[in-house]
């Protein structure tokens, strides 16, 4: 497994990534897993899946891929892509996060810059990052949401 994810509010509800690229449910606490390909629709596979997170607030799972960001709000068995200002298949998107409170409010890395939506995609504004450093995962700080943590790898 590369990623777990839990849902704190349903007991034994988890989600993992396989380093396959293979996506896994469990409603069991992991006696039953089942197994999905992550699919933006009938025939387009989204390539590499970077990272995923469970948004508590939208009770939806966010994953990003060489595709962008999606989203699946029935347990990872169907995916849509999420509209954001870069087209699909242009930047790859390497991390997502979710406000702790607020499910309007997103961020994701695409190539080195950081978006911001504040009302679910409709609008985003973008910061630049200082250097060309690879984001992998970001974590909002519950305590204090304006703070963003973000995990590098080289």
């Amino acid at each position: 497994l590369v990623m777990l994810e839990w849902d704190p509010s349903r007991e034994g509800n988890f989600w993992a990534l396989g380093n396959k690229q293979s996506f896994y449910a469990t409603d069991t606490g992991g006696r039953l897993w089942h197994e999905y390909k992550v699919k933006v629709s009938d025939k387009e596979n989204p390539g590499q899946i970077h990272s995923f997170i469970f948004s508590e607030a939208r009770k939806t799972l966010l994953a990003v891929s060489d595709y962008g960001l999606l989203e699946s709000s029935d347990n990872g068995v169907n995916w849509r892509a999420f509209i954001t200002p870069v087209p699909p298949r242009t930047l790859k998107v390497t991390a997502v996060a979710s406000h702790p409170n607020f499910s309007e409010v997103l961020w994701m890395i695409p190539d080195g810059e950081i978006y911001r939506t504040d009302d679910g995609g409709i609008t985003w504004r973008m910061n630049v990052l200082p250097g060309k450093v690879p984001i992998r995962f970001l974590k909002v700080d519950n305590g204090n949401p304006k703070r963003l943590y973000a995990g590098i790898s080289r």
